[in-house]
Order: structure tokens, then sequence, then C-alpha cells
């Protein structure tokens, strides 16, 4: 029996005529590639949407889409993501919608010193109206001090005492055609956050710990420094019906449990109090 005889089971009819928004490949690791000032170690996902006319997509053609097309990416950088969702749609042409994500971690160095954070992009296209729409991800860290135990302790004992945490940044920043690069995203709150350092001499050690205990904060705080932040830092790509969520969860040295705390909205639902009251 030839190739050309052999059944095509993904295109016989489903039991049930439902369209499935997303079927498609996770966990693809491809090689790293120079992103930025840095190194970008890549797992990608990519989906298709499947008509409710068809039994399965043909998920090899969505590997070939990676692998044969992969280069773009130490090109484009993460906006390579968009040349691949168009092949995407190019090699499946039954489908409406096409999406690549790509998760990994960025190894970079800051004032000579190794660095790494976590990075994520995505960008769905659609092939009717042949719109983008993009978000990045970014994780990191930081140090706080408690501003309550601090205030507490100089009451009573006229010496401020208080306890540091590390604390976990998740930043995601959801666009239409306008791509914000999640390096630009994590270069941004390096220079804002009190980001863990692995190399320290005593007195840089002493200066970073100063600089933590002379600004206590709570996790709420910091969520709201970093929103603030970002609205002001990408203010010229930002428009007011993108979407940012900017989690901050403290790992607590002094309790059992966790805080976190959690910001979300349309730029345009904090814009007005922000600039009424000087902010931004």
């Amino acid at each position: 029996m030839s190739s050309e005889e052999l059944p095509d089971v993904h295109s016989e009819k489903p039991a049930f005529p439902i369209l499935v928004s997303r079927v498609g490949l996770t966990g693809v690791k491809l090689p790293p590639f120079k992103a930025g000032n840095g190194i970008f170690t890549p797992v990608f996902n990519i989906y298709v949407e499947l008509p409710k006319h068809l039994k399965g997509a043909h998920l090899s053609r969505l590997y070939r889409v990676l692998t044969s097309n992969y280069e773009i990416m130490e090109e484009k950088g993460f906006e390579g993501l968009a040349f691949l969702a168009f092949k995407a749609l190019e090699a499946n042409a039954y489908a409406g919608k096409s999406y690549v994500e790509v998760y990994g971690d960025y190894l970079t160095r800051i004032n000579d010193i190794p660095f790494h954070l976590r990075l994520g992009s995505g960008v769905s296209l659609d092939r009717a109206t042949n719109k983008l729409e993009w978000f990045s991800e970014v994780e990191t860290e930081t140090v706080t001090s408690c501003p309550c135990a601090m205030k507490v302790s100089l009451h009573l004992f006229n010496t401020p005492f208080t306890h540091m945490q590390k604390a976990k940044v998740k930043v995601r920043v959801e666009t239409d055609d306008k791509h914000i690069s999640p390096i630009k995203i994590g270069e941004l709150l390096t220079r804002v956050l009190n980001t863990p350092v692995n190399l320290l001499s005593r007195k840089e050690e002493a200066v970073f710990v100063q600089k933590i205990f002379v600004n206590p904060e709570f996790t709420e705080d910091v969520a709201r420094r970093i929103f603030v932040t970002l609205i002001k830092g990408f203010k010229d790509t930002l428009d007011s019906n993108h979407y940012i969520s900017v989690k901050v969860e403290s790992l607590e040295t002094i309790h059992q449990y966790h805080v976190e705390s959690l910001i979300t909205g349309y730029v345009k639902e904090f814009l007005n109090e922000l600039e009424k009251g000087g902010f931004i």
C-alpha cells in the first residue's frame, strides 16, 4: 500500500461536532539561542484551532513548523513567534487560529555577575483578521523587610527591629499587536526590586541589607510599586485596553504560611487615579 492510500484518521468525522479551541504540542525543548545580552533556553508550546468537522489535528506538522523555522528566534528574538504562528496556519489550512508560546530561563550578567530570570512570551494569530495578540511574562525574586515589625519595635523598645524574607514576583502583560519584550520587562524589574545577588563583598552585602532595612514594604506595597513602574516604564507602548497582572508571594520567615498579593486589570482601570494623584 502506498503512502497515498494510507487512511487519514485525522480528517475523519468526529463523534461530536464541537470546535476545539486549542490542540497542539507542549513542552517542546529546542537548543538555546542568544537573546538581548544573554542566552535563553526555550521550551515551546504550539497549538491550532480545530474545526468541528475534523476528528484530529495533524500534530507532526506543528513539530515540523518549530524545528524547520526555529532559526527565526535567533534573528528576531521573541518577535519571531509571530512568524511561527503564521507557519502553523500555513501548514494547517483548516485552522482558523494558531498559538505559539515559549518559556525558559534567561541567563545574563548584571554588573559582570551571572544572573537569571524566568521569561515567557506568546502570540495568537487569527486567520480571518490577521490579528496578533501578544503576552509576555517575567518571574524573578526580591527581598523585603516588614514595616509593621519595624514600627512596633521602635515604639516598644526605641530600637527598630524587623524580619526579612524573599518574595517571588510574577508579572504578565497582555497586549494586541504591540509586543513588549519580556527581556525589557525583566530589566525594568531588576532596576526597581531588591533582586538577590549571588556574589557580594562584605561591604556590598552591608549596603544591600541597609537598602532593604531602610525601605520596608508589605507584599501589597511591592505589587503596587511594580504595577505603577510598568505603566510608567512602557507608557509609550501600553494602550488603555492592555492587561497587566502582578503577583508577589512572600516566603515568610517567622510564620508557617506565606503571603500573596495580586493586582490585575486593564490599564484604563488605573490611569485616572494615577494621573489624578500625579504618580504618572
